[in-house]
């Protein structure tokens, strides 16, 4: 039997969270997603030991956000997605960031 992995998803747009708890759940992965909007509910979730964070950057600095993730839960990967800029590039190699997805400006949503 699978057990449940604990997401934390980092995500300020409730539209990408629904759309991607939708695709998991069709994908037939066992979980349990909680949403953090703001740095306070972050650090609170991040109490709660989740198994992997899932990052959109959002809107109170996504890039403060890994640095707490590499803080408080070290071995915990961490999977963001933003626009590519020089920033992002190198915040994502100095913390270590295990995997990234670039998305384009011209992409529509779902």
């Amino acid at each position: 039997m699978s057990k449940e992995i604990r997401i934390l998803y980092l995500e300020d747009a409730t539209d990408d969270v629904a759309h991607a708890e939708k695709e998991l759940r069709e994908s037939g992965l066992l979980f349990q997603m909680q949403r953090a909007d703001t740095r306070e509910r972050y650090l609170r979730e991040l109490k709660q030991s989740p198994d992997v964070i899932l990052s959109g950057l959002p809107s109170f600095d996504g890039l403060t956000a890994l640095a707490l993730t590499r803080e408080k839960c070290p071995g915990v990967p961490a999977i963001s997605n933003g626009f590519a800029c020089p920033e992002f590039f190198y915040n994502m190699h100095k913390w270590a960031t295990r995997a990234f997805c670039l998305r384009s400006a011209s992409l529509t949503n779902h």
